[in-house]
């Protein structure tokens, strides 16, 4: 079986977001990141509360801050990462990246070929096979897949969906 589809910035991207997502590295970090701040502020309001003065105004914007700190941060992070990641890709020099790929699925695994590049993995290097709404994710390592956006592949989805699930049960 072969599919070929124009890979874009939007697909790389959209793995991106979907791997952030599920990356338990990432949980850990988003989450000390903003706790971080609070608790440092909450240290800050403790000690005046043992010496035995607290500065109402100062407590309250150590408060304020921690508050938007925890509503906010989380989602920034995540943007920031992710802006971070676009503009790796953006440079000129990963470029062979996007473009026509053409992938064929036989007995023996998947071959891969992109604009300046082939791949072959063998069906043992596939790590894990994952589903979203818009997309299919073959994973050969854990923060590298192959990316097959499902709308532009729809005439053959079917066929590739029978074909991965005789290999790997499909976790959406």
């Amino acid at each position: 079986m072969q599919v070929q589809f124009n890979f874009e910035i939007n697909d790389w991207m959209a793995f991106q977001e979907y791997h952030l997502s599920q990356s338990k590295q990432f949980k850990k970090t988003k989450l000390i990141s903003t706790l971080i701040v609070p608790i440092v502020y909450g240290f800050f309001i403790i000690n005046d509360l043992l010496k035995g003065h607290v500065d109402v105004i100062l407590t309250s914007i150590f408060t304020i801050v921690s508050v938007l700190w925890l509503l906010f941060y989380p989602k920034r992070l995540t943007v920031r990462t992710l802006k971070k990641v676009r503009k790796i890709l953006e440079d000129p020099a990963n470029s062979n990246v996007l473009g026509t790929h053409t992938i064929v699925f036989d007995n023996e695994g998947i071959n891969l070929t992109k604009p300046t590049m082939q791949n072959f993995i063998n069906w043992e290097g596939i790590i894990k096979v994952e589903q979203t709404d818009a997309y299919i994710f073959i994973y050969n390592t854990t923060v590298t897949a192959i990316i097959l956006p499902k709308n532009k592949i729809i005439n053959q989805l079917n066929e590739l969906n029978h074909l991965l699930e005789e290999k790997f049960p499909i976790q959406s």
